[in-house]
Protein backbone atom coordinates (compact mmCIF):
# COMPACT_ATOMS: atom_id res chain seq x y z
CA UNK A 1 0.00 0.00 0.00
CA UNK A 2 1.14 3.33 -0.45
CA UNK A 3 3.01 5.34 2.07
CA UNK A 4 1.28 8.34 1.67
CA UNK A 5 -2.07 6.48 2.47
CA UNK A 6 -0.81 5.21 5.94
CA UNK A 7 0.49 8.07 6.55
CA UNK A 8 -2.67 9.52 6.97
CA UNK A 9 -3.66 7.01 9.00
CA UNK A 10 -0.95 7.20 11.50
CA UNK A 11 -2.37 9.24 13.90
CA UNK A 12 -5.68 6.93 14.42
CA UNK A 13 -3.22 3.70 14.66
CA UNK A 14 -1.16 5.46 17.05
CA UNK A 15 -4.31 6.83 19.29
CA UNK A 16 -6.30 3.63 19.14
CA UNK A 17 -8.86 5.25 17.28
CA UNK A 18 -8.90 3.25 13.51
CA UNK A 19 -11.34 0.34 12.60
CA UNK A 20 -9.79 -3.07 12.63
CA UNK A 21 -9.77 -3.04 9.17
CA UNK A 22 -7.66 -0.11 9.01
CA UNK A 23 -5.37 -1.71 11.85
CA UNK A 24 -4.36 -5.04 9.52
CA UNK A 25 -3.64 -3.12 6.60
CA UNK A 26 -1.24 -0.15 8.28
CA UNK A 27 0.17 -3.38 10.39
CA UNK A 28 1.17 -5.43 7.50
CA UNK A 29 2.53 -2.12 5.54
CA UNK A 30 4.65 -1.48 8.71
CA UNK A 31 6.04 -5.34 9.44
CA UNK A 32 8.29 -4.02 5.80
CA UNK A 33 8.73 -0.01 5.65
CA UNK A 34 11.41 1.30 7.85
CA UNK A 35 10.11 5.08 7.10
CA UNK A 36 6.54 4.35 8.28
CA UNK A 37 8.08 2.99 11.41
CA UNK A 38 9.98 5.65 12.46
CA UNK A 39 6.91 8.24 11.47
CA UNK A 40 4.65 6.36 13.83
CA UNK A 41 7.57 6.28 16.60
CA UNK A 42 7.53 9.85 16.38
CA UNK A 43 3.78 10.19 16.80
CA UNK A 44 3.58 8.44 19.89
CA UNK A 45 6.30 10.39 21.22
CA UNK A 46 4.80 13.34 20.70
CA UNK A 47 1.19 11.48 22.45
CA UNK A 48 0.51 12.88 26.07
CA UNK A 49 0.78 10.49 28.85
CA UNK A 50 -1.96 9.14 30.76
CA UNK A 51 -1.32 11.71 33.57
CA UNK A 52 -0.35 14.65 31.46
CA UNK A 53 -4.04 13.70 29.42
CA UNK A 54 -5.89 13.31 32.73
CA UNK A 55 -4.82 17.10 33.81
CA UNK A 56 -6.97 19.14 31.86
CA UNK A 57 -9.92 16.66 33.42
CA UNK A 58 -8.78 16.96 37.03
CA UNK A 59 -8.51 21.21 36.66
CA UNK A 60 -12.07 21.07 35.42
CA UNK A 61 -13.27 19.21 38.44
CA UNK A 62 -11.31 20.95 40.90
CA UNK A 63 -13.10 23.79 39.04
CA UNK A 64 -16.44 22.27 39.91
CA UNK A 65 -16.22 21.44 43.03
CA UNK A 66 -14.98 24.73 44.08
CA UNK A 67 -17.89 25.89 42.41
CA UNK A 68 -20.34 23.69 44.38
CA UNK A 69 -18.60 24.46 47.74
CA UNK A 70 -18.71 28.03 47.11
CA UNK A 71 -22.78 27.65 46.04
CA UNK A 72 -23.73 25.60 49.08
CA UNK A 73 -21.48 28.38 51.50
CA UNK A 74 -23.81 31.43 49.63
CA UNK A 75 -27.17 29.51 50.12
CA UNK A 76 -26.23 28.09 53.51
CA UNK A 77 -25.03 32.07 54.45
CA UNK A 78 -28.41 33.33 53.22
CA UNK A 79 -30.62 30.89 54.97
CA UNK A 80 -29.03 31.16 58.32
CA UNK A 81 -30.17 35.06 57.90
CA UNK A 82 -33.55 34.24 57.21
CA UNK A 83 -33.09 31.88 59.70
CA UNK A 84 -32.01 34.96 62.15
CA UNK A 85 -34.85 36.99 60.90
CA UNK A 86 -37.70 34.07 61.72
CA UNK A 87 -36.31 33.81 65.00
CA UNK A 88 -35.85 37.60 66.20
CA UNK A 89 -39.46 37.99 65.05
CA UNK A 90 -40.67 34.45 67.04
CA UNK A 91 -38.80 35.81 70.16
CA UNK A 92 -40.15 39.54 69.94
CA UNK A 93 -42.26 40.74 72.80
CA UNK A 94 -45.63 41.71 72.31
CA UNK A 95 -46.46 44.18 74.46
CA UNK A 96 -50.19 44.05 76.14
CA UNK A 97 -52.30 46.61 75.94
CA UNK A 98 -53.75 47.96 79.75
CA UNK A 99 -56.80 45.84 80.61
CA UNK A 100 -58.92 45.52 83.89
CA UNK A 101 -58.20 41.90 85.28
CA UNK A 102 -54.59 41.98 83.33
CA UNK A 103 -52.65 42.16 86.90
CA UNK A 104 -53.06 42.56 90.29
CA UNK A 105 -51.18 44.21 92.76
CA UNK A 106 -50.68 44.82 96.36
CA UNK A 107 -48.00 45.91 98.84
CA UNK A 108 -46.90 44.03 102.60
CA UNK A 109 -44.94 45.84 104.82
CA UNK A 110 -41.31 45.78 102.53
CA UNK A 111 -42.87 43.91 99.92
CA UNK A 112 -44.34 44.25 96.84
CA UNK A 113 -45.83 41.56 94.99
CA UNK A 114 -47.42 41.52 91.53
CA UNK A 115 -49.17 38.98 90.10
CA UNK A 116 -49.82 38.68 85.90
CA UNK A 117 -52.94 36.86 84.27
CA UNK A 118 -51.85 33.48 82.85
CA UNK A 119 -50.16 33.43 79.40
CA UNK A 120 -48.16 36.51 79.85
CA UNK A 121 -45.19 37.48 80.91
CA UNK A 122 -43.79 40.40 82.92
CA UNK A 123 -40.76 42.99 84.06
CA UNK A 124 -41.36 44.76 87.19
CA UNK A 125 -38.21 47.15 87.23
CA UNK A 126 -37.50 49.28 90.44
CA UNK A 127 -36.27 52.93 89.35
CA UNK A 128 -33.06 54.49 90.56
CA UNK A 129 -34.85 57.52 92.36
CA UNK A 130 -34.33 58.04 95.85
CA UNK A 131 -37.38 58.20 97.74
CA UNK A 132 -35.96 61.75 99.16
CA UNK A 133 -36.74 62.99 95.66
CA UNK A 134 -40.00 61.81 95.48
CA UNK A 135 -41.18 62.50 99.23
CA UNK A 136 -41.13 58.75 100.05
CA UNK A 137 -42.53 57.55 97.45
CA UNK A 138 -40.79 54.53 95.58
CA UNK A 139 -41.60 54.21 91.93
CA UNK A 140 -41.53 50.77 89.87
CA UNK A 141 -42.14 50.00 86.42
CA UNK A 142 -44.56 47.33 85.23
CA UNK A 143 -44.48 45.65 81.74
CA UNK A 144 -46.36 42.57 80.65
CA UNK A 145 -45.89 41.12 77.32
CA UNK A 146 -46.01 37.76 75.65
CA UNK A 147 -44.34 35.63 72.61
CA UNK A 148 -45.85 34.47 69.34
CA UNK A 149 -44.48 31.02 70.88
CA UNK A 150 -46.04 31.29 74.34
CA UNK A 151 -50.17 31.34 72.49
CA UNK A 152 -52.46 28.53 73.91
CA UNK A 153 -49.60 27.12 76.19
CA UNK A 154 -51.20 27.99 79.60
CA UNK A 155 -48.13 28.58 81.80
CA UNK A 156 -50.05 29.34 84.94
CA UNK A 157 -49.90 32.84 86.60
CA UNK A 158 -46.90 34.74 87.27
CA UNK A 159 -45.76 36.52 90.06
CA UNK A 160 -43.09 39.64 90.60
CA UNK A 161 -42.10 40.39 94.01
CA UNK A 162 -39.63 43.20 94.55
CA UNK A 163 -38.71 44.57 98.02
CA UNK A 164 -39.76 48.08 99.30
CA UNK A 165 -37.70 50.82 101.61
CA UNK A 166 -38.46 50.61 104.52
CA UNK A 167 -40.92 53.99 105.24
CA UNK A 168 -41.56 54.10 101.34
CA UNK A 169 -44.60 53.61 99.62
CA UNK A 170 -44.77 51.92 96.24
CA UNK A 171 -45.71 53.73 93.31
CA UNK A 172 -46.05 51.56 89.75
CA UNK A 173 -46.30 52.57 86.47
CA UNK A 174 -47.68 50.68 83.26
CA UNK A 175 -45.24 50.80 80.40
CA UNK A 176 -46.93 50.53 76.75
CA UNK A 177 -45.30 51.83 73.32
CA UNK A 178 -46.19 55.08 72.80
CA UNK A 179 -48.26 55.85 75.08
CA UNK A 180 -48.23 57.62 78.28
CA UNK A 181 -47.09 55.65 81.24
CA UNK A 182 -50.62 54.51 83.53
CA UNK A 183 -50.24 55.21 86.73
CA UNK A 184 -51.85 51.79 88.46
CA UNK A 185 -50.83 51.49 91.69
CA UNK A 186 -49.96 53.66 94.73
CA UNK A 187 -49.66 57.45 95.01
CA UNK A 188 -49.08 59.42 92.10
CA UNK A 189 -45.21 61.22 92.13
CA UNK A 190 -46.50 63.79 90.05
CA UNK A 191 -49.71 65.18 90.60
CA UNK A 192 -48.22 68.58 88.00
CA UNK A 193 -48.36 65.80 85.12
CA UNK A 194 -47.81 62.49 83.65
CA UNK A 195 -44.55 60.92 82.11
CA UNK A 196 -43.83 58.89 79.38
CA UNK A 197 -40.84 55.98 78.88
CA UNK A 198 -39.21 56.55 75.38
CA UNK A 199 -37.75 53.84 73.36
CA UNK A 200 -34.06 53.87 72.80
CA UNK A 201 -33.09 55.55 69.63
CA UNK A 202 -29.56 54.05 69.57
CA UNK A 203 -30.13 51.56 66.31
CA UNK A 204 -30.53 55.04 64.17
CA UNK A 205 -26.69 55.79 65.02
CA UNK A 206 -26.07 52.49 64.47
CA UNK A 207 -27.68 52.85 60.97
CA UNK A 208 -26.35 56.19 60.09
CA UNK A 209 -22.90 55.01 60.39
CA UNK A 210 -23.22 52.10 58.26
CA UNK A 211 -24.60 54.36 55.89
CA UNK A 212 -22.34 57.14 55.68
CA UNK A 213 -19.23 54.30 54.97
CA UNK A 214 -21.25 52.93 52.59
CA UNK A 215 -21.76 55.80 50.25
CA UNK A 216 -18.19 56.66 51.10
CA UNK A 217 -17.01 53.58 49.59
CA UNK A 218 -19.48 53.64 47.03
CA UNK A 219 -18.07 56.88 45.54
CA UNK A 220 -14.41 55.49 45.72
CA UNK A 221 -15.70 52.37 43.93
CA UNK A 222 -16.95 54.63 41.31
CA UNK A 223 -13.57 56.46 40.74
CA UNK A 224 -11.49 53.31 41.03
CA UNK A 225 -13.80 50.94 38.56
CA UNK A 226 -11.30 50.52 36.06
CA UNK A 227 -8.93 49.76 38.62
CA UNK A 228 -9.12 45.93 38.79
CA UNK A 229 -7.11 45.38 42.04
CA UNK A 230 -8.57 48.44 43.85
CA UNK A 231 -12.14 48.07 42.78
CA UNK A 232 -12.03 43.99 44.01
CA UNK A 233 -10.92 45.58 47.58
CA UNK A 234 -13.83 48.02 47.67
CA UNK A 235 -15.96 46.01 46.42
CA UNK A 236 -15.31 43.82 49.28
CA UNK A 237 -15.31 46.37 51.74
CA UNK A 238 -18.70 48.03 51.09
CA UNK A 239 -20.57 44.60 51.75
CA UNK A 240 -19.60 45.83 55.46
CA UNK A 241 -22.23 48.72 55.80
CA UNK A 242 -24.39 47.35 53.43
CA UNK A 243 -24.66 44.02 55.17
CA UNK A 244 -25.28 45.99 58.72
CA UNK A 245 -28.22 48.23 56.41
CA UNK A 246 -29.96 44.66 55.15
CA UNK A 247 -29.31 42.86 58.37
CA UNK A 248 -31.35 45.87 60.07
CA UNK A 249 -34.23 45.80 57.46
CA UNK A 250 -34.83 42.05 57.62
CA UNK A 251 -34.87 42.32 61.94
CA UNK A 252 -36.44 45.59 62.33
CA UNK A 253 -37.73 46.63 59.27
CA UNK A 254 -37.44 50.51 58.37
CA UNK A 255 -38.24 51.59 62.30
CA UNK A 256 -35.16 52.95 64.04
CA UNK A 257 -36.42 52.58 67.83
CA UNK A 258 -36.26 49.89 70.40
CA UNK A 259 -37.48 48.70 73.78
CA UNK A 260 -35.10 45.53 74.02
CA UNK A 261 -31.80 47.52 72.64
CA UNK A 262 -29.89 44.47 73.67
CA UNK A 263 -31.66 41.78 72.29
CA UNK A 264 -32.00 43.48 68.62
CA UNK A 265 -28.27 44.67 68.44
CA UNK A 266 -27.33 41.06 68.64
CA UNK A 267 -30.05 39.68 66.33
CA UNK A 268 -28.83 42.55 63.28
CA UNK A 269 -25.51 41.67 64.25
CA UNK A 270 -26.07 38.11 63.09
CA UNK A 271 -27.36 38.28 60.32
CA UNK A 272 -24.97 41.21 58.86
CA UNK A 273 -22.48 38.96 59.80
CA UNK A 274 -23.99 35.86 57.96
CA UNK A 275 -24.98 38.69 55.07
CA UNK A 276 -21.00 39.52 54.40
CA UNK A 277 -20.19 36.42 54.73
CA UNK A 278 -22.97 35.11 51.58
CA UNK A 279 -20.95 38.90 50.12
CA UNK A 280 -17.34 37.53 49.86
CA UNK A 281 -18.36 34.27 48.64
CA UNK A 282 -20.15 35.75 45.80
CA UNK A 283 -17.31 37.81 45.22
CA UNK A 284 -15.44 34.80 45.49
CA UNK A 285 -17.66 33.76 42.05
CA UNK A 286 -16.87 36.97 40.32
CA UNK A 287 -13.70 37.01 41.08
CA UNK A 288 -12.96 33.32 39.35
CA UNK A 289 -12.86 35.07 35.56
CA UNK A 290 -17.06 35.92 36.00
CA UNK A 291 -17.99 32.53 34.66
CA UNK A 292 -19.97 31.78 37.36
CA UNK A 293 -23.21 33.79 38.27
CA UNK A 294 -25.71 33.68 41.67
Amino acid sequence: MNCDIICDLLPLFAEGMASDKSRELVGEHLKGCPNCRKALAGLKAELPTGEQAALPLKKISRELKTRRLLTGLWAMFLALALATSILSALTSPRYAPYQAGLFTIHQAGGLLEVTVRDGYRANLISESVSREERGGIQLYSLEVFSYPLDKGRGQGELTLRAPVDQGSRAAVFYLEPDREDRLVYGPDPFPGGGRMTLPRLALAYYLALALIPAVFLGLLLLIFRKKEKARRVLTVLIGLPLSWIAGHLIIKGFTTISREMLRDFIFIAAAACFLFSAWVVRQGFTQRGGRTRL
